[in-house]
């Protein structure tokens, strides 16, 4: 039995967290890392994307988000049908409780 073909869809919240994190990055450790990191975060997504059952429910995140671990920051997503969400992208350090609506 073949798996279905999801999409990856960002929420403008987690597209900006992306574009934060790559500024945050370059400003702090430079082109190189900016761009390892990025590369990290763009793996990420695309596992998400093909395994969407590969998150874990987070401790302090109500159903239905799952999160998974990318480097320092967690991506936080939802799965409705073939479609995967990620409505944010936050540093591990963060509160995502408050920051998910």
């Amino acid at each position: 039995m073949s798996h279905p073909e999801y999409r990856l869809e960002l929420a403008a919240e987690a597209q900006d967290d992306f574009e934060d994190i790559l500024l945050h990055t370059l400003l702090t450790w430079g082109e190189r890392q900016m761009q390892a990191y990025g590369d990290l975060l763009d793996r990420s997504l695309s596992t998400i994307r093909t395994n969407p059952n590969i998150g874990h429910v987070h401790p302090f995140v109500r159903d239905p988000y799952k999160c998974f671990q990318a480097g320092q920051h967690l991506i936080f997503y939802r799965v409705q049908d073939v479609t995967v969400f990620v409505v944010r992208i936050l540093h591990s350090r963060m509160d995502p409780a408050s920051r998910l609506d």
